[in-house]
């Protein structure tokens, strides 16, 4: 059972991929591709191993730059940075808040493509930066805050779904003996 979590975590991170290059009504609306790895990111640093947080950045990093003009594995380097970061500070943050995931959802949202964006002007590449840029961290950190709750939301469900849930106490302790009989 303690593989199900990653294995749901890498499940929907491939999914997430591959519908934020499928679905293109969003970016035709506001003309940003939104970012749905980032969301589950957050949720997978607040809640699992750093193994799992490195295996899912380079998996979905692998997946998504695959799958764009981005050069292979320029966008595992922030998922990294960003998922450690938010693992590091994680009994800071106040998780259990759906403001505080919010917060969270945007921060990353802005963080994952800026921290890209610097990672391929430092190869040579040169990519178009300009007041569009702008427009684009704004809307994938608004899409980043209304995400990350209900990708929390998705995966506190499924968790409820595949894990066991531990059994609620009696009202008889363990330790009392029941005399049976005349006394």
């Amino acid at each position: 059972m303690r593989a199900l979590h990653p294995a749901l975590l890498l499940l929907t991170t491939y999914f997430a991929v591959y519908l934020q290059c499928r679905v293109t009504f969003l970016r035709d609306l506001t003309g940003v591709q939104i970012e749905l790895i980032i969301s589950s990111r957050v949720y997978a640093s607040l809640t699992s191993n750093l193994a799992t947080v490195g295996m899912l950045a380079f998996c979905g990093g692998m997946w998504f730059d695959s799958l764009s003009l981005n050069p292979a594995g320029v966008t595992v380097f922030p998922l990294l940075v960003t998922g450690i970061v938010l693992m590091w500070f994680r009994d800071l943050l106040l998780r259990e808040q759906p403001y505080a995931r919010q917060v969270l959802g945007f921060c990353a949202g802005v963080a994952v493509p800026a921290l890209s964006l610097l990672l391929m002007m430092s190869m040579g590449a040169r990519p178009l930066v300009g007041w569009s840029t702008l427009w684009t961290l704004l809307v994938l950190g608004v899409a980043g805050a209304v995400l990350t709750p209900l990708m929390f939301r998705v995966f506190e469900r499924l968790r409820v779904l595949f894990q066991y849930q531990p059994l609620e106490t009696t009202s008889f302790r363990d330790d009392r003996e029941i005399k049976r009989g005349r006394s």
